[in-house]
């Protein structure tokens, strides 16, 4: 990794980490599971790599380089870097998912245990 990369990423990293500070603030109001799954699928989005080309160890995030390769190379050439995408969103919602139906969960046992 040169040293150009090794900035790169820090950047990328940095502004993700501003992007996914900022939703937290303004999805505050939400129910916690929606408000946790849209965290999750931003995350997501954030990080989840793909190669930058066929013969090539250099990733980036997988939503720039699906978007870029359907425009260079039409729709088709982005589907399997989709098809990642769509299976870790899915993984994401169902970790929200879980992740709300246990808080809620836990809070109906509390109150029953509290009366």
């Amino acid at each position: 990794m040169t040293d150009f990369e090794f900035h790169a990423w820090w950047a990328y990293a940095a502004s993700g980490l501003v992007l996914l500070l900022a939703s937290w603030r303004i999805l505050r109001g939400l129910p916690f599971t929606l408000w946790l799954g849209i965290l999750l699928s931003e995350l997501v989005c954030l990080v989840v790599p793909a190669p930058i080309g066929p013969h090539t160890e250099q990733v980036a995030p997988a939503v720039i380089v699906a978007l870029l390769e359907m425009m260079a190379q039409g729709p088709q050439a982005g589907l399997p870097i989709l098809i990642m995408m769509i299976a870790a969103l899915l993984a994401a919602w169902g970790i929200a998912l879980l992740v709300g139906w246990w808080r809620r969960y836990r809070m109906v046992t509390d109150k029953a245990d509290a009366d």
